[in-house]
């Protein structure tokens, strides 16, 4: 298959400008949408983002509909377990190519990138290269992003235990603190 992949210079801004764009998204669920959007107006590949347990989903966001799980497709199942790329079977019908990637970084698999290829045929060698650096940038950016919405989430945590302690510190009746701390609770959480 001849794909239109860059080459060179020109490699390093699509991964540079995919990477900045996963970074400005607002949660795993629209950074997936952005993923499957971007390879297939750049690269004229079907993409398909799925997160892996427990690293997904994140506190405070959507519920993702690609969480890989027994029933996820069999290429994704065998590149979380070989934490290798997987190709389908080059003997198959051209409806069968796909190409699974393991998104791995700080030896954690964050999920699979799934591809399939617009053309009847498997990928080249230096396709499933480029695809395999593609997967280790992206891999670093989900990790990036989901640094930043857990360090955001424990913050507003911390922030709401911080309000309801003031507000609880200089009461001294048992029962009204345990009142106080239900309602609290209640409200706050």
């Amino acid at each position: 298959m001849n794909l239109p992949l860059p080459t060179g210079a020109e490699s390093w801004k699509l991964f540079l400008d995919l990477n900045e764009q996963i970074l400005d998204q607002p949660d795993a669920a629209s950074q997936s949408r952005l993923v499957a959007h971007y390879l297939r107006e750049k690269l004229q590949c079907q993409a398909e983002l799925w997160f892996a347990r427990p690293y997904y989903p994140l506190p405070g966001q959507p519920v993702l509909e690609k969480l890989i799980s027994h029933a996820a497709p069999e290429p994704i199942l065998q590149a979380i377990q070989k934490r290798e790329p997987v190709q389908s079977d080059t003997d198959r019908p051209a409806s069968a190519h796909h190409l699974a990637l393991p998104l791995i970084t700080q030896d954690w698999v964050l999920g699979v990138l799934y591809l399939t290829p617009p053309a009847d045929q498997p990928l080249l060698p230096e396709e499933v290269e480029f695809f395999r650096s593609l997967a280790s940038h992206l891999a670093l950016s989900l990790q990036v992003s989901r640094q930043a919405v857990l360090k955001n989430w424990r913050y507003e945590q911390l922030s709401l235990v911080r309000t309801v302690s003031a507000q609880i510190a200089n009461l001294t009746d048992l029962d009204e603190i345990c009142r106080r701390v239900t309602a609290l609770i209640r409200e706050t959480f």
